[in-house]
């Protein structure tokens, strides 16, 4: 998009959300105050990285439709992390990984496109017939590794075997299970909704005092447990990002493991050190 911006001179109209916010409606009616005249395309993620928040994607897409606008989701952290059926989102593109929340190879994902929609776009890569309605004029990407593509069978049998259900509800079960602990430590602020229509697996969270940072880095160095440090947009416009750290366990992290973070993160308070 930023590369069109500064070739083609069309406008990106980004906008920040309340950490968390209260109820699913506040999301849709930011993006319906943000909507003018002039807006061709909606883009956004179905659940973000930053914090873990699920959009509500079927209302907005109902909203983008009201107003002729199409919309193109970003399903990099949903696919294979909670339950959902395509046909319920009711958007006009959807593209995913498969190697996040699938488990699958890197460099495998998939991409849905409205049939009525697929003539008018373009391939990236040159395709035999870029004007054709066939969806396969996409997947001509230059050479790639088949090995890749093979162990999709294994990732999915994988998936299938645990349950799509049960899988979301460890999730959810774990990130509830490490921020219940640390919200109640001085100066925590959850930054994720414990509304399972708003999050699943990935939580975030920012400290009054003390250097997220620094708390980050002495996780990895001192107790070997990796979690990402993040900028949230504030939503008071003006105001400097949200200093935050986003924590993302998987099915086989422990409770343990987490008891391992959890303590890490009550010393730092405590001490400045993990």
């Amino acid at each position: 998009l930023y590369q069109r911006q500064m070739r083609e001179g069309i406008k990106v109209n980004m906008f920040s959300f309340p950490y968390p916010p209260k109820n699913l409606g506040v999301l849709t009616d930011l993006f319906e105050k943000n909507i003018t005249p002039k807006t061709k395309l909606i883009l956004l993620c179905h659940i973000t990285n930053l914090s873990g928040q699920i959009f509500p994607v079927r209302d907005i897409c109902r909203l983008a439709k009201k107003h002729g606008i199409e919309v193109v989701i970003d399903g990099a952290h949903s696919f294979g992390h909670f339950v959902y059926k395509q046909k319920d989102l009711e958007c006009d593109i959807y593209g995913a990984n498969l190697h996040k929340w699938m488990m699958g190879p890197i460099g495998t994902g998939f991409l849905y496109v409205k049939k009525e929609k697929i003539k008018k776009i373009w391939p990236l890569f040159p395709a035999p017939d870029p004007d054709s309605d066939d969806i396969r004029k996409f997947e001509h990407v230059g050479t790639q590794p088949e090995a890749l593509k093979l162990a999709l069978g294994d990732a999915l049998t994988f998936h299938h075997g645990i349950g799509g259900k049960r899988k979301e509800e460890r999730l959810r079960y774990l990130r509830n299970y490490w921020a219940k602990e640390i919200e109640q430590l001085p100066g925590v602020t959850i930054l994720t909704s414990y509304d399972p229509a708003q999050s699943c697996g990935i939580g975030a969270f920012s400290l009054e005092r003390g250097d997220i940072t620094k708390l980050q880095q002495q996780l990895l160095d001192k107790l070997k447990v990796y979690t990402i440090t993040v900028g949230i947009p504030s939503p008071q416009e003006g105001k400097e990002n949200i200093k935050g750290m986003r924590v993302t366990p998987s099915i086989y992290t422990t409770l343990d493991e987490l008891d391992i973070f959890i303590d890490g993160v009550k010393n730092f308070i405590k001490t400045g050190s993990v």
